[in-house]
């Protein structure tokens, strides 16, 4: 019987990693997760927004139609979902992999257990494209988490603004010295530079609503991509461009709060009249 890869101090299954990512350490501290339980959203959560809303709200979308228009709806539709379901697998094989190879320093410098000893797609039934999500996780391991990503503060991260929105951050944490925001993308090929502007406030929306909730000074954003065909790209954004990544979505931000309030205003307003209506004729047949 094979045995099964472990890593040098036989604590952890790695053999689901290539031989450069499998001992990979990163520390966790878990001051906002779980010493002041910052992470969270509030009862009316249902109530917010969301960055991708906003920022899908408000940017020019003749692009995206013309394309569907190009392919067909049916095949849109397909391409749409595939890439979807390539980009959460990823994301939970990243997840998975990143508390597998985390050590919490507070209780003796130990594996946080729960994950040492599982795959990191747990049930590959639920994961249709699990082999290429391994692929380009491993990438964003090797190429853009190793030996940059030193303290882990959360994974999976729900934070929100004020009344304005919420989401959930890929990762937070110390990286190359500072710390920062972390998104995960996927794409089939490697995208023109003009189309990464929406991550970029993305990343920079998470910032606002992280050190709003956790009272932090956060202002860096990492954003690591991989290709389908293998490609990793990096994009750092911090100091002045931060700042104007920070104000572009400010302003996005108050744009789709105002069609928002415009479009609502006339919602409440058919509503009102069908309730007047409903009334006068609930009267008619008494």
């Amino acid at each position: 019987m094979k045995d099964t890869p472990r890593s040098k101090d036989g604590k952890r299954t790695v053999g689901m990693y290539p031989e450069s990512c499998r001992e990979i350490t990163f520390k966790y501290n878990d001051f906002y997760n779980e010493e002041r339980d910052s992470y969270g959203w509030p009862e009316d959560s249902h109530l917010l927004l969301s960055p991708t809303k906003i920022l899908g709200g408000t940017k020019d979308k003749s692009g995206l139609e013309d394309w569907r228009k190009r392919v067909g709806e049916e095949e849109a539709n397909r391409i749409t979902e595939e890439s979807i379901s390539i980009g959460k697998s990823m994301h939970k094989y990243l997840e998975n992999s990143i508390w597998k190879f985390c050590i919490n320093h507070r209780l003796g410098d130990k594996w946080i257990s729960k994950y040492a000893k599982r795959p990191p797609l747990v049930n590959p039934a639920h994961h249709p494209y699990a082999e290429l999500a391994t692929k380009m996780g491993n990438i964003i391991l090797e190429k853009g988490l190793k030996d940059r990503l030193e303290w882990v503060y959360g994974v999976e991260a729900h934070i929100y603004y004020s009344i304005y929105y919420r989401g959930v951050i890929d990762l937070v944490g110390q990286y190359e010295g500072e710390e920062a925001i972390v998104d995960f993308k996927t794409k089939k090929q490697m995208p023109k530079e003009e189309w990464t502007e929406d991550w970029k406030m993305q990343v920079a929306a998470y910032g606002m609503a992280h050190n709003l909730q956790c009272r932090t000074h956060i202002k860096k954003g990492v954003i690591l991509l991989a290709t389908r065909e293998g490609e990793f790209k990096r994009i750092i954004i911090e100091g002045e461009e931060w700042n104007m990544y920070y104000e572009r979505f400010c302003e996005r931000l108050s744009d789709f709060i105002a069609t928002d309030r415009d479009v609502k205003h006339r919602e409440y307003k058919w509503a009102q009249l069908r309730y007047d209506e409903i009334e006068k004729t609930i009267k008619k047949i008494k």
